[in-house]
C-alpha cells in the first residue's frame, strides 16, 4: 500500500511523463514513466494503469527508440496493457 503523498508522486510522474512524450522528450519521459512504475510496486489502481497505459499510447511513434522499449518491457511485466 502507498501512502498519500507517494500516490501524488505517483500521478504527477506519471503526467509528467504523458506531456513529455507529446513533447517528443522520449528519454525523459521513459525515465518519468519508469519512476512511476517504481513507485507503484505491486500497488496498481485502475487509475495508474490508465496512466501508465496511456503513456505507452502517447510513446507509440517513438517504440524503435531503445529507452521506450525497456520501459514497455517493464510495463509488460508489471501487467500494465502497452501499444
Amino acid at each position: 500500500m502507498i501512502d498519500g503523498y507517494d500516490r501524488g508522486r505517483l500521478f504527477n510522474l506519471a503526467l509528467l511523463a504523458s506531456a513529455l512524450a507529446d513533447q517528443g522528450k522520449v528519454e525523459e519521459a521513459c525515465e518519468a514513466g519508469s519512476a512511476a512504475l517504481r513507485i507503484a510496486g505491486d500497488a496498481r489502481s485502475v487509475r495508474t494503469v490508465a496512466y501508465l497505459a496511456d503513456l505507452s499510447h502517447r510513446l507509440t511513434p517513438f517504440r524503435t527508440q531503445p529507452a521506450v522499449g525497456r520501459l514497455n518491457e517493464q510495463m509488460r511485466a508489471a501487467d500494465v496493457p502497452v501499444q
